[in-house]
């Protein structure tokens, strides 16, 4: 399998304005500050360290209004929710197809894309009569500092 893994993504420079108009979401000063946060980042940060960045910014800001606003950005489509067993969950800005690689030892999750997955994904619709609404493999293992002695 050819994935090649990366760490931003594509359109990550897509106007802010912009995403939120399409969500039709209000684009209140604290979504923006922590869209702006989720997106730029590319190591799927849990809730906490989302709420510890737009802190920083913005000191008023709760952890309950970093959550509801991240459920707001998967509803709209702005982000995805990565469940990871045994952690809390992450968050995950790039809405573009694209797959992740989870480290068993110390939990790094990276994303990788890979043309052949994507194509597995586009024939099971042709050959199934299934609509793919989405697909995300998640390939579990070590990474490359884990597995460093």
């Amino acid at each position: 399998m050819n994935g090649q893994q990366v760490k931003g993504f594509p359109g990550q420079q897509a106007d802010v304005a912009q995403v939120f108009l399409a969500a039709e979401l209000s684009p209140t000063v604290q979504r923006r500050v922590l869209y702006r946060e989720l997106r730029d980042r590319s190591d799927h940060p849990d809730a906490e360290a989302l709420f510890a960045a737009v802190k920083q910014r913005l000191p008023d800001v709760s952890l309950a209004t970093v959550y509801r606003n991240l459920r707001l950005f998967v509803e709209a489509g702005m982000a995805t929710e990565l469940k990871v067993e045994g952690s809390s969950s992450r968050w995950d800005g790039n809405t573009h197809r694209h797959h992740h690689l989870l480290c068993s030892a110390c939990g790094d999750v990276s994303d990788f894309f890979s043309e052949e997955l994507d194509q597995l994904g586009d024939s099971l619709e042709l050959d199934r009569g299934f609509e793919v609404q989405g697909m995300d493999v998640r390939v579990t293992g070590l990474c490359g500092d884990c597995r460093t002695p």
